[in-house]
């Protein structure tokens, strides 16, 4: 469990979506916030384990993100991945998906 002073700096799930969007709005993941909100399938808070930038050492919010390829203007084939953030600051951690520098 959380300390109380650590869970309150925490982004909300919201918050936290918000700048994952930020990050992938842009070909091939949408245009618009509705869009990219469309293709994040599942957020997670991850507090324990490890995720697939290793393992979790504080927490972080996970996305899984797919394009269809009926939606891909990068080419025919479903982009399918993860974004990863710090769950404090939002800042990108990692992520395995395409055509993010």
């Amino acid at each position: 469990m959380l300390a109380p002073a650590l869970a309150d700096t925490l982004l909300t799930q919201r918050q936290a979506q918000a700048k994952a969007i930020a990050i992938l709005k842009g070909d091939p993941y949408g245009r618009t916030t509705a869009e990219v909100s469309r293709h994040i399938r599942k957020t997670e808070l991850l507090r324990a384990g490890t995720s697939i930038c290793g393992p979790i050492t504080r927490p972080l919010w996970s996305f899984h993100v797919v394009v269809p390829a009926a939606e891909n203007p990068a080419g025919p084939a479903t982009i399918a991945g993860t974004l990863v953030l710090d769950a404090a600051s939002g800042r990108l951690e990692c992520a395995g998906l395409p055509f993010l520098d």
